[in-house]
């Protein structure tokens, strides 16, 4: 994403760090304080959420902006059992302190960096609340409806936004200034745009 020439570095006091913006650093450094600022997603965890970049092969505003995969099954079972085989999750990803991740939530940019700043903190909240009540790698599940957008998805997104105006509400006016930049913008101030990249999980046959 940064072209063909060498990424620059820079150094740090742990050595080699490299120059730009960390998208993915910085999209959870928003959900730690989304999740200690609305009651409603204190129940997760972002220690055992692995945050990743995906490019996207168009540009433009139409398409996916964010995915929450889980990485358990229902009820946050390890296997799952499916035409009489016994099926698991691999590779597994995990998180930079060896703690075992239930989700991965994946950001596909540009599109998620060219939304409103608005819309960016509406998008992350909707993902987070796909995490199930319990936390315990599988998705929250609706009774009517959709099955993990209840009445449809642009109701549910409405809702989202309500939750990220409220959230946006208690934290500081100058908090994050980086989402009134879209991707251009960023790569301008920057000079580089990255971020932690993680292969799909697929299902494995055990």
């Amino acid at each position: 994403m940064a072209g063909g020439r060498p990424l620059p570095t820079s150094v740090s006091r742990r050595g080699i760090a490299p120059v730009g913006f960390d998208v993915t650093t910085a999209v959870r450094e928003l959900a730690v304080d989304a999740c200690s600022r609305l009651s409603e997603l204190q129940h997760i965890v972002c220690e055992q959420i692995v945050f990743r970049i995906c490019q996207t092969r168009r540009a433009g505003p139409y398409g996916v902006q964010a995915t929450m995969t889980p990485l358990r099954f229902r009820d946050g079972a390890e296997t799952t059992v499916r035409r009489h085989r016994t099926w698991r999750i691999n590779p597994l990803p995990s998180t930079p302190t060896g703690v075992p991740a239930l989700y991965l939530l994946s950001l596909y940019v540009p599109r998620f960096l060219d939304l409103p700043r608005e819309e960016k903190l509406a998008v992350l909240v909707h993902e987070l609340w796909h995490a199930s009540p319990q936390f315990d790698g599988d998705l929250r599940r609706y009774g009517g409806g959709t099955r993990f957008h209840g009445r449809g998805c642009d109701h549910y997104h409405a809702e989202m936004q309500q939750l990220a105006r409220r959230w946006t509400a208690a934290a500081a006016p100058d908090s994050f200034s980086w989402l009134n930049d879209d991707f251009a913008a960023l790569r301008l101030k920057h000079g580089r745009i990255f971020g932690n990249r993680v292969a799909t999980p697929r299902l494995f046959r055990v």
